[in-house]
């Protein structure tokens, strides 16, 4: 197959509005990881429920290059790997966005970083 990686998706948008708001857990929009280069090559692992990034697919090797991780709390997404000799595995995709209102916050976990007004 002479197709190259496919590129990981975003990581979406979370929006929290109320009054009092209290997070015990973990909010994640992270990105998911980018696709393997050729046809039998792995695909990129979806935006991770943690605060870690999402591995990037395997390769097809020697021929291609495995994908891109996924962004994360404090990690920019990576670019697919061009180390084979044909395909280039598909880059990892950007973190969303986390945004919480309230007067009253009590933070949790994040990644990426929640935006607190």
């Amino acid at each position: 197959d002479s197709t190259g990686g496919s590129g990981g998706g975003s990581g979406g948008a979370i929006l929290i509005d109320a009054p009092i708001v209290e997070n015990k857990g973990l909010l994640a929009a992270n990105g998911g990881a980018g696709g393997g280069g050729g046809g039998n090559s792995g695909a990129g692992e979806d935006g991770a429920f943690s605060l870690g990034a999402a591995s990037g697919g395997a390769s097809e090797t020697p021929c291609c290059g495995a994908g891109g991780e996924g962004a994360a709390l404090n990690a920019p997404p990576r670019g697919g790997s061009s180390e084979g000799l044909y395909r280039a595995g598909g880059g990892g995709g950007s973190a969303g966005r986390i945004r919480i209102n309230g007067k009253q916050i009590t933070a949790g976990s994040a990644s990426p970083a929640a935006n607190v007004p």
